[in-house]
């Protein structure tokens, strides 16, 4: 977890953080709005950890999760 929020680079190449209030990385972010929970995209590359972790116990070859698959933080400018 602490990956998520100092930020990291996965295997997709992107630069992932939990930085959404500069606006700037919107779609680099790993975590919900309420800044605890991790979105899809930070799941995606909890997944990969733990498939990492199986990978090496079990000498398995499973794919990884490509975390700029999954969605990201969406935010409106209204409620409308």
């Amino acid at each position: 977890m602490k990956y998520l929020v100092t930020g990291i680079r996965v295997a997709d190449g992107q630069w992932y953080t939990a930085d959404y209030f500069n606006g700037k990385n919107i779609n680099k972010v790993m975590f919900s709005l309420d800044g605890v929970h991790p979105n899809p995209r930070g799941y995606a590359f909890i997944a990969n950890e733990v498939i990492k972790k199986i990978n090496e116990h079990y000498k398995a070859n499973l794919p990884l999760l490509v975390p700029g698959n999954y969605p990201g933080v969406t935010i409106k400018a209204t409620n409308n």
